[in-house]
């Protein structure tokens, strides 16, 4: 049974998007804090920084650093500094971005990593 797109009524194409969510995703309801220290983890990479704006679509990270190879999650969580065996820092005066859409999960540290390693 083939449909025309074109043939649907208004009601047809609310049920059909119901069925794919509300396109909302859950970072979007989280409220980051200016000045919070952070670790946000991503579909792919792991970054930790400064809170510097909370935009609609992304986090804008101060004191950024890529980490690359956090060692054992909680022990990284517990002392980001002393646990991390790969990471690169931002330029230091650098404003990273990091779109919600890719977060997966969000940790307040103590302190961030500060360093290339």
């Amino acid at each position: 049974m083939d449909i025309d797109v074109n043939d649907l009524k208004l009601g047809q194409l609310k049920e059909i998007n119901s069925l794919f969510g509300t396109g909302v995703h859950t970072a979007n309801k989280y409220k980051f804090i200016k000045g919070q220290k952070i670790c946000i983890r991503c579909v792919t990479m792991i970054y930790t920084g400064v809170v510097e704006e909370d935009l609609e679509d992304s986090v804008v990270l101060s004191s950024a650093c890529w980490v690359a190879d956090t060692g054992r999650w909680s022990e990284f969580l517990k002392d980001p500094s002393n646990k991390v065996n790969e990471s690169e820092m931002y330029p230091n005066d650098s404003k990273v971005p990091i779109f919600k859409g890719v977060i997966t999960d969000v940790c307040v540290l103590s302190h961030v990593v500060m360093e290339t390693k």
